[in-house]
């Protein structure tokens, strides 16, 4: 779990540093209305994109075992 919540998390270099200064909102929404409120939920969402990664691979194992 713990190397899958890294990825997860980890990821989230690509909005903080590309889509949302793309969108305007600067690097790691700094010019964004409630900064620290679009940075924990990209962190979330990104943690739980981690999580989903734990799981696919946990069934994909369950369901390769004979």
């Amino acid at each position: 779990l713990a190397a899958a919540l890294a990825v997860g998390i980890g990821s989230v270099a690509a909005p903080f540093l590309l889509v949302q200064p793309a969108m305007g909102a600067g690097v790691a929404a700094r010019h964004a209305s409630a900064p620290w409120r679009a940075r924990v939920q990209s962190l979330f969402t990104h943690a739980v994109f981690g999580v989903g990664l734990y799981v696919a691979a946990w069934a994909l194992r369950l369901a390769s075992r004979p």
